[in-house]
């Protein structure tokens, strides 16, 4: 734009400096004719002269009317310039105030970035925080589930020594009946063999026998009948065990 106004102006330089030459040539010319008039008088010098200034005259006020709308265009891109400055000036100084307003910016982007990582270190924190306490759960419950286990342990041998106690007394106690009964029976038969041979010396051999026989039967059914009670017992105590 700078350039174009530069060239107008020149134009209109060149323009004014050719009128100029113009009319200086016009009156050299006008002097010549003047001298060479004196040797002569010319009929038509008045219309020629006249002639000349008229065409003078016409190629000034076309120069004029030339360089009116060359002024024109130059004052339209002056005007234009100008509002380009004012336009261009407005600019730099929005410039200059965002310039000056940048450390402002900076520190308040250092504040912000400042921040950020502050709370990205607390959530790191708070990350780290729940992964202990998750930690510290598991632990606590693997520590509740062994002592679970331990107690569980305990009681079932506790249980177990409880049962065998009781196993072991029962089985004492039918040893303890199975030794009565078996002292019993000696008795019994102790009793049995004294009166046989009481039996014997009163009555003979052939009444023994008889008698023999008979107590036999009672005794062999008594004993049936014993070792079905025996047996009973034994299942019984069999049954206290597995339980």
């Amino acid at each position: 734009m700078l350039e174009n106004l530069r060239d107008k102006i020149l134009n209109v330089q060149y323009d004014l400096s050719a009128s100029f030459r113009n009319l200086a040539t016009g009156d050299a010319q006008l002097s010549r004719a003047k001298r060479h008039n004196f040797k002569g008088i010319t009929p038509n010098a008045g219309a020629n002269l006249l002639h000349y200034y008229q065409q003078q005259w016409q190629e000034l006020h076309e120069n004029d009317s030339i360089n009116a709308k060359k002024a024109e265009e130059v004052d339209a891109l002056i005007g234009n310039l100008h509002i380009y400055c004012v336009e261009h000036l407005s600019f730099i100084k929005q410039l200059n105030i965002q310039l000056a307003a940048l450390p402002q910016l900076q520190t308040g982007i250092m504040d912000l970035m400042g921040k950020i990582e502050v709370e990205d270190a607390l959530v790191n924190l708070e990350d780290v925080i729940e992964t202990q306490e998750l930690q510290e759960r598991q632990l606590d419950h693997r520590f509740q589930l062994a002592m679970y286990k331990e107690k569980k342990l305990a009681d079932f041998e506790d249980m177990k020594a409880k049962l065998g106690e009781e196993h072991a007394h029962r089985v004492q106690e039918f040893e303890k009946r199975q030794s009565l009964i078996l002292k019993e029976r000696q008795n019994t038969f102790q009793e049995v063999f004294e009166e046989e041979v009481k039996e014997y010396k009163k009555h003979g051999l052939k009444e023994l026998r008889r008698k023999g026989k008979e107590e036999k039967a009672e005794t062999q059914q008594s004993s049936e009948t014993e070792t079905s009670a025996t047996d009973a017992e034994s299942k019984l105590a069999e049954d206290d065990a597995k339980s």
